[in-house]
Parts: structure tokens; sequence; C-alpha cells
């Protein structure tokens, strides 16, 4: 059917079924009508689908057009206010000087919107779901149209004519494909975020407009980036490959730590955010703008020109070359990637309350921070990092080398312990020293523990252990005095003087049996009639003796056995002996010390009573065979220990009971 009379066909609906077409044309008008078109199995099983076209001058109007088929706009022709839906293989093309107008144009799965020859996207708002396409051919432009490209969705300009195409809008997590051309986005003055892949092998963006667009995927096209207006925003990994022509502002939002290698030009603002390390490894040379670090790591391991401000909270790390640069209060400077030289081609300013932080090492390298202008001190704060391993009592660093100083650092400061640092001022050079202090080692000790161990240790002098505490931070002192003490070997003795309460138990435990009194837990007895008996009992517990501030906290666990016989004697008096055999593991919490123990045990018991009045005596003594471990281990010293030795112990024990009874229950106090 074709027709080119506005309003020959109502409001409709009209449907245009398989292999049927409508073609309208002349000034034809859609109004308010709706259009559909949906394909059908044809004989055969040939999907075949209707077709509508709008031609010369005909708009679709506020039309609504519902394409599971073909939508064809040609010459000047309009889609207007209409609201088109493509999906399910329905497409929707553009051709020569047609305009999508001011229409809301949908693509569904398997749905598609084309532009070819000259034809614009108007001031259409184009949407993308899952499985949608927008593309672009020949020299057609979506400059003032806006595309919301959801994820699954694709926009596609690689079959544009060089130079590419331009998108007013642009925003979601779809693919955007460049191929070799470049994108033109921004125009529409919107703050928008690209989510998806922008990709293109030789593809380029350039970002214009007063908005803000965000590029927040890892991007691989290769063309180069251009911001000619606004800003454009994103991470390491936002920009491909190419390089960054910045004439307007760029803000790097590291919220982890990345690499960007990107060649950068320009004479735009460049912002570091976030709480990540931007590690910069490009050829920046050429950009003359100012960068400011707002957030986390500025590390230059490039070359990045222009004038550079590190603000509050902030650090400059590596080892390449920068223009001038202000170092902000409460900013820090810590040069290298460990310890490394930067450059500073132009100017260096310390604003007091900031800090330089320079990293040392035994073979005498340190950071370096190198400017070809003057260097501007400002009191800032000197904090000396020292790297392990053994120093030389006295050594030298220099840290700064400048063609002009002024003023001088306010204070030096170090990890160190027992090593003062100072600085001297030599020409233009800042040197650091670090020197021998007379702080004895037992003055940083934090407990009588450590105190002891440290003195023994000064007391024996130069050694490796005595070198590497020397060279150590008081904490590191701390822990190495720890180490040291000892003390395992006394918590061990108190552990084995806590658990001889298991021979005692057992002799005053079957003498009160004999007694009358009730058995004791795991204490088997086996009695021949005749006044002698046998017994057997075995035992075990596991327990803790707690720190005192002092000594660390001991955890144990023993067990054993233990066998006796016994008979009555004369004058109502009971006698017997016992051998036992234990086995202890013990350790010291947090200080890598261990002890095991092998006790035997061998002992004499007796005892009697008088009416209600009982006594009971023993004797016990235990070889206490004992294999302990420790681990010494601090910055520039490692050490494993251990000692085999046999302790014993001793002990004569008794009690006197006296039995009340008091009905059913008696005490013996």
């Amino acid at each position: 059917m074709q027709t080119g009379v506005t309003g020959a066909l109502g409001n409709g609906p009209v449907a245009v079924n398989a292999g049927g077409a409508l073609l309208l044309n002349g000034n034809f008008n859609a109004g308010n009508l709706l259009i559909t078109t949906a394909p059908r199995p044809a004989p055969g099983g040939v999907v075949n689908s209707g077709f509508v076209q709008f031609a010369d001058n005909a708009s679709a109007g506020n039309a609504a057009l519902n394409m599971q088929g073909s939508l064809e706009f040609r010459n000047n022709a309009t889609a207007a206010n209409s609201t088109i839906d493509n999906r399910n293989g329905g497409g929707t093309t553009f051709m020569e000087t047609s305009t999508a107008g001011n229409a809301a144009i949908t693509n569904g799965v398997r749905g598609e919107t084309n532009f070819f020859d000259g034809s614009s996207a108007g001031t259409a708002t184009l949407t993308n779901e899952a499985g949608g396409l927008v593309d672009f051919f020949d020299t057609s432009t979506a400059a003032t149209a806006k595309i919301v490209n959801q994820a699954g969705g694709n926009v596609r300009i690689s079959n544009a004519t060089a130079p590419g195409t331009a998108i007013g809008s642009l925003s979601g997590a779809g693919n955007v494909i460049l191929g070799g051309r470049a994108l033109t986005v921004g125009g529409l003055n919107a703050n928008d975020t690209i989510s998806g892949v922008v990709s293109g092998n030789g593809g380029s963006l350039v970002k214009t407009g007063t908005g803000t667009l965000t590029l927040a995927g890892v991007n691989t096209y290769t063309g180069g980036t251009t911001i000619n207006s606004g800003t454009l925003s994103g991470n390491a990994t936002s920009f491909g490959t190419g390089a960054i022509a910045n004439n307007s502002a760029l803000v790097l939002d590291q919220a982890t730590n990345g690499t960007m290698a990107n060649t950068l030009t320009g004479a735009g603002t460049l912002t570091k955010s976030g709480a990540g390390q931007l590690l910069y490894t490009g050829n920046g040379s050429a950009f003359t703008g100012n960068t400011f670090v707002s957030g986390g790591a500025m590390t230059v391991n490039g070359t990045l020109g222009g004038v550079t401000t590190i603000g509050s909270g902030s650090v400059l790390r590596g080892s390449g070359t920068i223009g001038t640069t202000v170092l902000a209060s409460g900013a820090t400077l810590a040069p290298g990637n460990s310890i490394g030289t930067l450059t500073v081609n132009g100017n260096f300013t310390f604003m007091p309350g900031s800090k330089y932080e320079v990293e040392v090492n035994p073979a005498g390298q340190s950071d370096l921070l190198r400017v070809s202008g003057t260097a501007t001190l400002g009191g800032a704060a000197v904090a000396v990092v020292a790297a392990a391993g053994n120093y030389s009592l006295t050594t030298d660093y220099t840290i700064l080398t400048s063609t002009n100083r002024v003023g001088t650092f306010g204070s030096v400061s170090s990890n160190f312990a027992f090593l003062d640092p100072t600085l001297r001022y030599v020409g233009n050079d800042v040197l650091l020293s670090l020197r021998r202090n007379d702080l004895a080692f037992a003055s940083v000790g934090a407990t009588p523990n450590q105190r002891a161990a440290a003195a023994a240790l000064q007391s024996v002098g130069a050694s490796p252990l005595f070198d590497a505490v020397l060279l150590s931070s008081a904490a590191t002192a701390q822990s190495a005095f720890n180490q040291l003490s000892g003390e395992l070997h006394a918590s061990v003795k108190t552990a084995l003087l806590e658990d001889s309460r298991f021979v005692r138990d057992a002799s005053l435990d079957r003498v009160r049996q004999t007694q009358g009194g009730e058995m004791s837990s795991g204490m088997n007895v086996a009695d021949s009639g005749n006044g002698s008996a046998s017994w057997a009992r075995i035992f075990g517990a596991d327990g803790r003796i707690d720190g005192d501030g002092n000594a660390s906290r001991l955890n144990r666990d023993v067990a054993g056995f233990m066998v006796g016989a016994d008979s009555r004697m004369a004058n109502g008096w009971t006698g017997g002996g016992l051998l036992g055999y234990s086995k202890s593991d013990m350790n010291v919490e947090g200080l890598g010390s261990s002890a095991k123990a092998d006790s035997y045990h061998v002992g004499v018991y007796g005892g009697s009573q008088w009416d209600a009045t009982s006594l009971r005596v023993g004797a016990s003594y235990t070889w206490n065979k004992l294999d302990t471990q420790r681990s010494v281990g601090f910055t520039g010293f490692a050490n494993n220990l251990k000692a085999d030795y046999d302790v014993s112990t001793a002990q004569v024990f008794g009690e006197i009971g006296r039995r009340i009874d008091m009905g059913t229950v008696a005490l013996e106090p």
C-alpha cells in the first residue's frame, strides 16, 4: 500500500504482515498512527517481515511504530516525535538526508538502528537494551542526539567515513566499537558515564562540551584521546594505549593502584584523586599544564612536565623526571620505588608541615632529590627509613642536590634506636649522617626481662647479634630482647613445679582411701584381701600460666600414669610406694619458644588414723628430661636455639585432718 495523504490511515492500528509493504511519501504525516510489523512463517518455513517506508518529506509524527520487520526513512523524511521499538529482527534505517527528529527509539534483542549517507539522529533519544545495536555508516551523525547504551548493547562507528562521527551524549555499560574511526562525544554538555569497553585498532576519542565524561571500563582503543573542552575522567585503564592531548581537564580517579603509560601533551589540568597509587611511566614532557594530586600516591617513573602540586595527605614517589613542584603542608615526598632518584626539571618547594621521607641502606645508598632550579626547604621534616642490614657506625648520604638552595629542613628523625641522624648543608646540597648515640640498650626495654637481656647483650660487646640490635628501631629492639630473654626456661620450671601436684594428690588420695575416704576419680584399686592392695591412676590436664606484663603466657598440656602398692602395718599405719611417668608439652605465646618434658616419678607415702583424726604424709622425687627450642629472629639476625638438659623435682608433703560428721555429710578440715 502506498499513500501520500495525511490522515488516509486514520489512527490505525495498521498491521503490515509478512511480505507486505506500507510506503508513506510526499508530505504524509503519520499523526498518532499505530503501525506494527510482525514476522510470521511463510509457506516453506521462510520468515518474512513487513516493510514500512517514509520517503520524500513524510513524517512519522507522533506515531507508535512497533517493528519486528523493517522501517526505512529516505530523502528528507523524519521520525519526528514518534516512538519506535525494534526487536526480534526488527530494524530502523535512516538514509540520504533523513533524520530521527526528536523520536524515542529503543533497540531490544536483535533490534537495530542504522544511519547511512548523510542522515542524522537529530535530537532523538536512542536506547540500546541487551542485544541492541546502533550503527553509523558514511557521514551520518548523532552530534545532537542522546544514546543510552545499556549492558549487552553495542554502538558502532567503524563503518563511518573517516575521520568518524559525533554523538551528543553517550552513556551506559554497553560496548562502543570504534574500529579505526574517531568518536567525538559530549556536544550536549551532559555528565555521562561509559562503563562498557571502548575498543578499536586506531580508533580515537574526542571529548567536547562543558560536561564531564567518565570512562569507567577497561578500554582498548589505540588511536589516542583528545580533550577539547569539559572534563574527561577515568583511571589508568580508561584511555587505551594512545596519546592523550589534554587541552581542558583530565581527572585520574585511582581507587586502587594502577599503571599508566600514555604519552601526555597539552596545557590543560590533570587531577590525580582516589586513595590508590598512580604509577606514570609515559612521556609527558610536552605537557605544560598544572597537575594536582589530591589523594593517594603519584609515582612518576616516566616524565611529567608542567607544574605539580602535591596536596595534604598525598605522596609523590618515583625515579623519573617531573616539572616544577610544590609539596603542600601534610604532603610527603618519597623518591624512588624503593631507593631511587627523582629529578625535578625546575624548582621544588617544601611548604612548612611537609615531609621528606628518605630511604637508606647499609651499602651507602639513599633516596635523592635532584633539582635543576631552586630548592626551597621551608622547615620541612626529614624522616629516615632504614632498610634491613648491617650498617657502619658512621655513614653519610647525599639526599638533595640543587642549583640553588633556600632555607633548611626543620627536623630529622629515624627508625633507629641507637643511631642518631643529623643533617649537614654543603653549598646547595643536603647530606644526611648516621652516628652511634650513647643510649644504653636497657633504656629502651619495656619490661624487667627485656632490660635484663639488653644489659647482658651490651656487656658482651661487638658481635653479629650486638650489631643487629644496634641498628634496629626501638620496637625491633624490644622484640629482640624479649626473644633473647630465655624466659621459657624459667616458665618451664614453674610449670613442672605446679604439675608436681599430680604425684602429691595421688599419694594423699590413696592414703585417704585406706582411711575410709571416697575413691578419687581416675584411680583403680585391686585389694588382695590380706591388707595389701595395688592401684593405678591415669591423669591429664591442659592449662596456661598467664603473663604478668613481664613474662609472656605459657600454654601447656600434660598426660601420664602412676601405679602403686601399699599394705597395712602395725599400730594402724598404712605404707606404700608409687612409680609413674608423664609427658608435657609447653610453649610461650608469641616468642617462638617450646619445650617437651619426659618426667619419671617415684614416691613413698603412709598414714594413720586416731578416732576422727587422720595423718597423711609422703615424699617423691621426679627426674625431668627437657628438650627446648627457641627461634630468635628480627631485622638483621636470625637463629634457632636448642637445649637438652635434666632437672629434678623433690617434695615432702603431709596433711592432718579431723573428720566432723554432720548427718549424711562429713567434713574434714
